[in-house]
């Protein structure tokens, strides 16, 4: 852009202010146009429902952080008589978000300790290494971790696996890492091969169909969840064993399809036209070679890792027990106390243990009068500046405001209002209503935060359920789920972020290959909620 004084035409003064700030113009544009609402009947709904659009307009545009945004229903729910404050103010630190903390906190203990990678690199070590093979155990792992601990860091982690292991492989001749023919410009990365884009696409969409597994395995499932207890108080459908029990097949199913669907589309499995990809033996004991020496680098297994290792197990039969919600059995939270107690309660237990105890007890050296052979004070399991800074202090944010616009859309009518509106969809059969709630949600993922999209879907779904006198979780859930399958674009979810800066995979090329994938998830989830 020139400076000085130079005289610009209207239409490149245009150009440069909404090329540099429309952010700005948007963040002034919208409340204004949204004004009308204000002073229509009837009144307590549409105020509501002007909150409701404008955090809708300003979240999907990320007009400002998207946790700031959250936060709007604590000064206009009071002014505009929805909610008084202290109710307002109460809807952001419920269970959930204790639920979601607690989570974090555990998979970034993981993190810390390199437990995954020790585990992923266990696994690989184990399994063939043929390209094929080596693809769907990669997918496998990246599903298995992200069921517990965030999508981006089961992500991240594998990038870098990927990478040294094709790079060995290119030495062996077996696979290409990069596509030459393409014409670049001289600043741009190397573009890369169909088989480099099967294997690192693969890894962004199995950490996002792996958050599928566990209510704490992506932000959206505690958001539903949330949602839903917060509506319907007594229900027991959102219990973790429940949750995990319908979950893992389709979660396992879409693994392997969407797998089998990247190798044909970029790896020529079943395409007769196709050159298929073989490996010779020295060419996998190259790759092996490359993944033991990775494992090599992360040393003896140490008390960390066991520490971390036994708490996160310890997480996970705490959530199994405390109600298991199947055939009548009791869990520890009927058996010890008459108050309600609920998973948050057990997982900040955990969480508090590993910010307080050691990463190892080489101290006690000392009581045996001898001297440690580290000096200083002893890290404890977690360490509190490490996690700071990389927990997502603006998702908690996103999630609470998703908790906060739902009691203001009970409590002052709008989503029964709505919910009312749309009863005219009762003339649909169930199933059909489900897969157009399934495919609208898939598609309104693709283009915005998928914890936004649920705390603005969610509330309108429910109250048509019940409007329609159809059972919410069998309406609502499938939606749920696929909000968490967003494959087309870079800023659909964060693990296709990552993938893109990493590999520098392009944004068509993304685009094209997430057309199966998530036709193979609507199909799926529709079919597996048909039960």
């Amino acid at each position: 852009m020139r400076t000085g004084k130079e005289n610009l035409i209207v239409g490149k003064r245009l150009k440069y202010f909404f090329t540099f700030h429309w952010r700005g113009f948007l963040s002034v544009l919208f409340p204004t146009i949204l004004l009308p609402l204000l002073f229509t009947e009837p009144v307590m709904e549409m105020r509501c429902c002007y909150v409701v659009c404008l955090m809708a307009s300003f979240w999907i545009f990320e007009l400002i952080p998207l946790g700031v945004t959250s936060l709007l229903p604590v000064a206009f729910f009071p002014l505009m008589g929805i909610l008084d404050t202290e109710t307002t103010v109460n809807c952001y630190f419920p269970n959930a978000i204790l639920l979601f903390f607690g989570s974090l906190v555990v998979a970034l203990a993981i993190e810390y300790s390199n437990l995954h990678k020790r585990i992923a690199f266990g696994v690989l070590s184990l399994v063939g290494c043929s390209p094929y093979k080596l693809h769907f155990s990669m997918l496998y792992i990246t599903m298995f971790v992200s069921m517990w601990i965030t999508n981006s860091a089961a992500t991240a982690m594998m990038c870098p696996i990927i990478k040294g292991t094709l790079e060995e492989m290119a030495g062996q001749g077996v696979v290409d890492v990069y596509d030459e023919s393409k014409v670049l410009a001289a600043d741009d990365p190397p573009y890369p091969s169909r088989v480099a884009i099967a294997f690192y696409l693969g890894v962004s969409y199995a950490s996002s169909i792996g958050g599928l597994g566990t209510l704490i395995g992506t932000g959206t499932n505690i958001a539903y969840k949330g949602i839903f207890e917060k509506m319907f108080k007594d229900t027991n459908d959102m219990s973790f064993l429940p949750f995990m029990a319908f979950n893992v097949l389709p979660m396992l199913l879409n693994t392997t399809l969407v797998a089998v669907a990247l190798q044909w589309q970029f790896m020529g499995l079943f395409r007769l036209g196709d050159k298929k990809i073989t490996a010779s033996k020295e060419a996998e004991e190259a790759a092996r070679a490359v993944i033991k020496e990775k494992a090599k680098e992360l040393g003896k297994f140490s008390c960390h890792e066991l520490q971390v290792g036994i708490f996160f197990l310890l997480m996970i039969v705490l959530f199994l027990t405390r109600k298991p919600g199947m055939a009548g059995l009791k869990g520890y939270a009927d058996i010890l106390t008459e108050k309600k107690l609920k998973s948050a309660s057990g997982l900040i237990g955990v969480s508090f243990l590993l910010f307080t105890l050691p990463i190892n007890y080489l101290s006690m050296k000392y009581f045996a009068c001898r001297r440690s052979s580290q000096e200083g004070t002893i890290r404890s399991i977690l360490d509190w500046p490490w996690f700071s800074v990389r927990h997502s202090w603006g998702l908690l944010y996103l999630l609470a405001g998703g908790f906060a616009l739902s009691e203001g859309a009970s409590k002052s009518h709008f989503a029964a209002y709505v919910g009312e509106k749309l009863s005219a969809l009762e003339v649909l059969p169930p199933w059909l209503l489900q897969l157009i709630c399934l495919i609208v949600a898939v598609v309104a993922t693709a283009f915005t935060s998928n914890v936004a999209m649920c705390n603005i879907l969610m509330p309108i779904l429910l109250n048509l359920a019940v409007s329609i006198r159809v059972n919410p979780t069998y309406l609502c859930l499938p939606a749920a789920l696929g909000l968490s399958m967003a494959f087309h674009l870079p800023v659909s979810t964060p693990p296709n972020a990552i993938v893109s800066a990493y590999a520098s995979v392009r944004t068509k090329d993304m685009a094209i290959a997430g057309v199966l994938p998530t036709l193979i998830v609507i199909i799926s989830l529709f079919a597996f909620s048909q039960t």
